[in-house]
């Protein structure tokens, strides 16, 4: 069982993103609309790599590429059981109150 949450982006929400989701086998979770921290990705990982790579010199979208995976992977599974496990409680607070989302 695959789940997918992604957010309220247009190119999110457009027919062909939907045509292409609709080919794998993902149950869609998507976020409530205008909700950025609801997102893991948002909330729990972009500023953390961002942090992370404030000191570093780019030269090349290879090296950014090599800089993130380094930084992600240096965080270890700890870090994203603790992310997901924030999450999950944001999912449960949004739905005990019936899809409304406050922070």
């Amino acid at each position: 069982k695959c789940l997918l949450n992604y957010d309220n982006a247009p190119a999110n929400k457009s027919t062909a993103t939907k045509n292409e989701l609709a080919q794998y086998p993902f149950k869609l979770i998507p976020n409530p609309a205008y909700s950025p921290d609801f997102s893991p990705l948002y909330f729990g990982i972009l500023g953390t790599v961002k942090v992370r790579m404030q000191y570093e010199s780019i030269d090349s979208e290879n090296e950014l590429k090599e800089i993130i995976e380094r930084v992600l992977n240096d965080l270890g599974k700890g870090f994203f059981m603790g992310v997901f496990e924030a999450w999950e409680k944001r999912l449960v607070r949004v739905f005990e109150r019936n899809g409304e989302y406050t922070k």
